[in-house]
């Protein structure tokens, strides 16, 4: 997979050196909009890593600029000064960011980005920068290292992130990181392959990710389809940035990270852990009839049925249910642990209109299945 996507950014950096026409398709303010400025962030050896800083010229009379940071996945100076990286760099200016392009090594990417941050921390009244809301984006083979590193839960000062057309491997996924995946329809189909298993992993996570899918886009369309659509896509990317780090944005996200986790979980299948976490949330909320169906649901996953059959009756004690959605799992609780009187007493509140056919195959419910009431149920529809 890697070495697919080595490949095609060896393709567009190959393409960068024969052809003088490639360049980013979105515009990008006038030379006197903006300012920039290399300056050394680190110490690797006998040299020093180095840095641009782009900032937008009427930024000395605005408070602190959050930061828009290229991702070096590779190493070496080419994401600093190639024209892709210089003009995502120079745009974002024009959205209310300082941004960035770095150097970085080869072999110490993750920790070149931490000094980087570090570095940003040290000089932000200088620099004018808000050092704790960053935005990082990567793309192509740079994701490979890109993505893990934004996921790491430690990096709390990246607020939010892009992923353009390129995928990788992660132990865990930030549910408190919006993420936008822009993916590429033209590229090979391996990369799209591993990009889309990708993206559904990160779904039943429940993670906040946003995903754009460019059916005409090739891999690399911000340099090389020069169109509207790309245009439009790139200008997406900006609006998802600028409300991504909004103050309400992140307060909205941070009220709902609990019950997010929580429900992450039990679309992962993880319900002993679910359990614990609406455990903990139904504390606080113990009159939620939502909470108490969500919380009877990750028990009786767990195999606690008597413990999810007291969390059904008081959630049905308080209403405002719909009568399926409480009275189905109610029942398989109930005829899961060996209480097929409860379980018929459930499904009757079920309206016949909303009761699936399907449960008179499910193994769940074998134990109703030769009574005559549970019969008679499916017969009256």
């Amino acid at each position: 997979m890697r070495s697919g996507i080595l490949f095609i950014l060896v393709v567009l950096l190959s393409s960068a050196a024969c052809s003088q026409e490639l360049r980013f398709v979105y515009p990008v303010p006038a030379p006197t909009d903006f300012t920039q400025r290399k300056l050394i962030y680190k110490q690797a050896g006998q040299t020093g890593l180095s840095l641009d800083l782009f900032l937008p010229t009427a930024s000395a009379r605005l408070k602190p600029l959050p930061l828009f940071i290229i991702f070096n996945g590779f190493g070496g100076e080419f994401m600093r000064t190639s024209a892709q990286a210089q003009g995502w760099a120079k745009a974002a200016t024009a959205h209310g960011f300082a941004a960035i392009t770095t150097e970085s090594t080869a072999e110490h990417v993750a920790e070149d980005f931490d000094s980087l941050a570090l570095y940003l921390r040290q000089h932000a009244e200088d620099l004018r920068i808000d050092p704790e809301r960053l935005v990082v984006i990567a793309w192509s083979g740079n994701v490979s290292a890109g993505l893990p590193a934004v996921e790491d839960p430690q990096r709390k000062a990246i607020k939010a992130a892009v992923i353009y057309y390129g995928s990788a491997d992660v132990s865990q996924v930030r549910l408190d990181l919006p993420v936008l995946f822009v993916r590429a329809g033209l590229d090979q189909p391996l990369t799209n392959q591993s990009f889309d298993r990708r993206i559904a992993a990160g779904i039943a996570a429940n993670a906040p990710w946003t995903v754009l899918n460019y059916p005409g886009g090739h891999h690399g369309f911000d340099v090389l389809d020069d169109n509207d659509l790309s245009r439009e896509i790139i200008n997406e990317t900006f609006r998802f940035a600028e409300l991504a780090i909004s103050g309400s944005h992140q307060s909205a996200m941070q009220g709902g990270l609990a019950e997010a986790s929580a429900a992450g979980a039990m679309f992962t299948g993880d319900f002993a852990r679910a359990a614990a976490r609406y455990h903990e949330i139904v504390a606080v909320h113990p009159q939620d009839a939502r909470l108490l169906l969500a919380y009877g649901n990750a028990l009786s996953g767990s195999k606690q049925y008597k413990e999810a059959r007291a969390q059904f009756d008081r959630a049905k004690a308080i209403g405002g249910l719909g009568q399926r959605d409480l009275g189905l799992p109610a029942a398989k609780a109930c005829a899961l642990d060996h209480d097929p009187e409860a379980a018929m007493a459930w499904l009757k509140t079920i309206p016949p209109q909303f009761l699936p056919a399907s449960i008179q195959s499910d193994p769940d419910f074998a134990s109703l299945k030769d009574r005559a009431d549970f019969q008679s149920v499916f017969r009256s529809h």
